[in-house]
């Protein structure tokens, strides 16, 4: 069954998921990919009035660190947090000798640009 899109956004559905492709360094080919979803059906959805159906939705939520709130409605739990969680999972990998590099970069960083650093 599908589902029309009646409510009017600020931004709209399509756009939203598209600017969170772009923040996330991915794209919607990609995630067909990693989804196993026809790159054709998705670019159907795209070009209607329509949403996907709701195993999308989740799916693209989760991997574009966004609530469903927010994907839909425009609203609700925003993914100001994903330029973080990519930063977060790119240091988990780092050694201890790599962090204290990497917290050195910063501090210099914050010293030269005249922003407050933040205790250690």
């Amino acid at each position: 069954m599908k589902t029309r899109r009646t409510v009017k956004n600020e931004l709209p559905f399509y756009r939203r998921v598209d600017q969170l492709f772009v923040a996330n360094g991915t794209t919607r080919r990609k995630f067909c990919l990693a989804h196993g979803i026809a790159y054709s059906t998705l670019s159907t959805y795209w070009h209607s009035d329509v949403f996907p159906p709701g195993e999308m939705m989740v799916a693209l939520a989760e991997s574009l660190g966004a609530s469903l709130d927010f994907l839909v409605w425009g609203k609700g739990a925003r993914p100001e947090r994903v330029g973080v969680n990519r930063i977060v999972d790119a240091l988990s990998n780092l050694t201890d000798k790599e962090l204290d590099a990497v917290y050195g970069a910063v501090m210099q960083f914050l010293t030269m640009t005249g922003m407050n650093a933040p205790g250690r």
